[in-house]
C-alpha cells in the first residue's frame, strides 16, 4: 500500500493536464499563507502554554498541563510539517509556471528598437513607420 503522502502527491499531479495557470499559482500562495499562519498560531499557543505550565505551583495542575503540552507539541509538529509540504508544492508550481512563461530559444519577445541616424534616442518601430509614410 502506498503511503498517504505519495497518494496526495499523485492526486496533485493528476490535476495537471497542462501547465500551471496564474490563478492556480495564486491559489497555492493563498493556501501557503493560510498554513503559515496556522503554524505560527500553533507555535504561539504552545509557547504560551509552556509559560503557564512553568508559572504553575500546584503539582497536580502542572502534571496535567504537561500532558496538554504534549498534545500541543504534536499539533505544532503536524502544522509545521503541513506548512513545509504546502511550501514545497507552491514553489514547485511557481517554478513550473515561470518556466512555461519563458520564450523558446530564438524568438523575439520585445519590440525591435531602431536608432535614428545621429541620435542616441531609440525610436520604436511604430514611430519609424509613421515617419516613413
Amino acid at each position: 500500500m502506498k503511503p498517504a503522502l505519495d497518494t496526495l502527491m499523485d492526486r496533485l499531479q493528476a490535476t495537471r493536464t497542462e501547465g500551471w495557470q496564474y490563478l492556480e499559482v495564486k491559489q497555492m500562495a493563498e493556501i501557503l499563507a493560510r498554513h503559515r499562519e496556522k503554524a505560527r498560531m500553533a507555535v504561539r499557543e504552545y509557547r504560551m502554554h509552556k509559560r503557564t505550565q512553568m508559572a504553575e505551583h500546584d503539582a497536580i495542575e502542572k502534571l496535567y498541563l504537561g500532558y496538554e503540552a504534549m498534545f500541543l507539541r504534536d499539533h505544532v509538529r503536524d502544522a509545521v510539517r503541513l506548512y513545509i509540504l504546502v511550501n514545497r508544492d507552491f514553489h514547485e508550481a511557481q517554478r513550473s509556471y515561470l518556466e512555461g512563461l519563458k520564450a523558446p530559444h530564438g524568438t523575439v519577445t520585445a519590440k525591435p528598437v531602431i536608432r535614428l541616424e545621429g541620435s542616441n534616442k531609440p525610436e520604436s518601430k511604430q514611430n519609424s513607420r509613421k515617419k516613413a509614410a
